[in-house]
């Protein structure tokens, strides 16, 4: 009898840390949120301890076709200065192109960075993906999406241009030391 009121203390004495446990990690770790890309392009700012940060979201999306020899397709012109939707793409190897101006209206130089995210990110590629602009500079980075081995079928995402402004001057000069200060 002594023995089995042991042995109920012992296993009340670890379940408690093990349910304390599991409640902390259900109610204090992130939950994986749903994806959802913006319909058009969004402006979000953020502020870090050596960086405001300014990153604009586009939408993306390409749909690959079947090529068929002897078949016509139609090219459409789309002149929104915000859309990066690359539209119909006859597969096998075919690529289309966007563009993105960029000009740096702040007084420093500023880093940007461009990435695709979603399930069109592997087939994205950028003229230039990192680099540095000064003030009024200006840039047109080329957006271009391959279809090169990809199965027929539909492609969405974002396509992120992060602008990172130095809130200091000496963070320059770590670029510099480190690397990347064009």
């Amino acid at each position: 009898m002594r023995r089995a009121k042991k042995e109920k203390k012992l296993i009340n004495l670890l379940f408690i840390p093990f349910f304390a446990i599991l409640f902390f990690l259900i109610i204090f770790l992130p939950k994986e949120e749903k994806v959802v890309f913006v319909k058009n392009y969004t402006l979000e700012k953020k502020s870090g301890l050596l960086f405001d940060y300014e990153i604009t979201r586009y939408y993306t999306a390409a749909k690959v076709i079947e090529r068929k020899p002897g078949e016509n397709y139609t090219l459409g012109i789309v002149a929104d200065p915000w859309n990066l939707v690359f539209g119909e793409i006859p597969g096998g190897g075919s690529y289309a192109r966007r563009f993105i101006d960029l000009q740096n209206l702040k007084d420093k130089k500023v880093k940007v960075e461009l990435f695709a995210i979603g399930n069109i990110s592997k087939k994205v590629r950028f003229s230039e993906d990192c680099f540095w602009l000064s003030p009024n500079e200006k840039k047109r980075i080329d957006v271009y999406f391959f279809t090169n081995e990809t199965k027929f079928g539909f492609f969405e995402g974002e396509i992120r241009v992060k602008v990172e402004i130095p809130k200091y001057e000496f963070v320059y000069l770590f670029e510099k030391l480190f690397g990347g200060l064009k």
